[in-house]
């Protein structure tokens, strides 16, 4: 098995990330999110949106994408914070 590659995460990668999501959220207990997200409402949320400072995606060999990880600036924490 060749090891995963992460990279910056791209706006075309949203229907995938919330097929992954919608996946965990729908088995229940794992994350904060209780209802699916659209593609467009991750992309907007966690991916390229205006509080996104940045988010990288791991893909296996083929490109798919194993998981995603982002870093946003929200109005309750210090605006240096993320």
């Amino acid at each position: 098995m060749t090891a995963p590659f992460v990279r910056p995460v791209a706006a075309s990668d949203a229907p995938e990330l919330a097929t992954l999501l919608n996946a965990i959220v729908a088995r229940g207990g794992t994350t904060a999110h209780e209802t699916p997200l659209s593609p467009d409402e991750l992309a907007q949320t966690y991916l390229v949106g205006p509080e996104v400072i940045c988010c990288h995606v791991a893909v296996d060999s083929d490109g798919a994408p194993l998981g995603f990880q982002t870093l946003v600036q929200r109005e309750r924490v210090p605006a240096d914070w993320g």
